[in-house]
Order: structure tokens, then C-alpha cells, then sequence
């Protein structure tokens, strides 16, 4: 028991508590490039999709992956079209949520793809040339290659 609940129930209030944080900001970044009645259809079916009930309430990573790899997207989303000074805070944010989603799951990688598109969009063939882009891209996967490297010093 952790408190008065079992880990179990922490676990799955975890789970549920990040599964449901993923909905609003899938609907934050829905309704900011799609519209309301866009972003109201995708939280639906995101919280309503048989997949996301079940998995929303497991003690497995997928549910944090998610949440993480999201989080990443929505932080990267804010970096690009912020003006701010203060917006490389956002960037910060995105990369480390971005590498703690690489380090649940490494096919979290295919999660970069709307970054990606976000940074092109925002750039578009200066996308290439952006050091901090660069930065952010090795500073989010140097802890899955580094953990790579690690375990592979205990084969089975």
C-alpha cells in the first residue's frame, strides 16, 4: 500500500489520470489548427474508443507514451508559434517529454513525424538549417540511445 490505496489502484489512477490528459490536449491542439467542432469529434473518440478504455485504465507504458509523446507535440507546437523570449521553455519541455516517451517506447520515434510537419510549417526549408532543432532532436534521443548502449552490456 502506498497511503491508504494498493499500488495497484495508484497505478490505474495514474493511467487514468494520463489517459484523460492526453484527451484535453489532443483537444488544445485539435482546436488550435482544426477548429472547435474538430477538436470536440477528436477528444470523442479519443476517450470513447474502445482501445483507449481499456488501455486508459492498465498499469502498462503505452498509456504514458502517449501522454509523453503528446506533451512533447503540444510543447513543440507552443515553441514554433510563440514570438516569446521565454518560448525556449517550450522547447525544453518538448524535449524532454519527447525523450521520456523515446525511453518508454522506442517506436515513440514515429510520434516526431507531426513535429516535423509543425516545424516545417513553421520554417519551412529553414527547417534544415535550425540549430535548435538540431539540438532538440539529439537532446531527445541521446537518452534512448544512451539506455540502448547501457542494457546491451546484459545480453539474456
Amino acid at each position: 500500500n502506498i497511503g491508504v490505496l494498493p499500488i495497484e489502484i495508484w497505478g490505474r489512477l495514474i493511467s487514468a489520470f494520463a489517459s484523460t490528459l492526453t484527451g484535453v490536449l489532443l483537444f488544445l491542439l485539435s482546436k488550435k489548427h482544426f477548429g472547435k467542432i474538430t477538436a470536440t469529434l477528436t477528444l470523442f473518440f479519443y476517450m470513447f474508443l474502445p482501445y483507449s478504455i481499456y488501455y486508459g485504465r492498465t498499469i502498462l507504458p503505452d498509456t504514458m507514451m502517449v501522454t509523453a509523446s503528446i506533451l512533447g507535440i503540444y510543447f513543440f507546437d507552443l515553441y514554433v508559434s510563440s514570438t516569446k523570449k521565454a518560448r525556449f521553455l517550450y522547447l525544453f519541455a518538448s524535449t524532454i517529454f519527447t525523450a521520456f516517451s523515446f525511453l518508454l517506447k522506442p517506436f515513440a520515434l514515429f510520434f516526431v513525424i507531426p513535429q516535423l510537419v509543425l516545424a516545417w510549417q513553421a520554417y519551412k526549408y529553414k527547417t534544415i538549417l535550425r540549430l535548435d532543432l538540431w539540438v532538440h532532436a539529439l537532446l531527445a534521443t541521446i537518452p534512448l540511445v544512451a539506455w540502448r548502449v547501457w542494457i546491451s552490456n546484459f545480453p539474456e
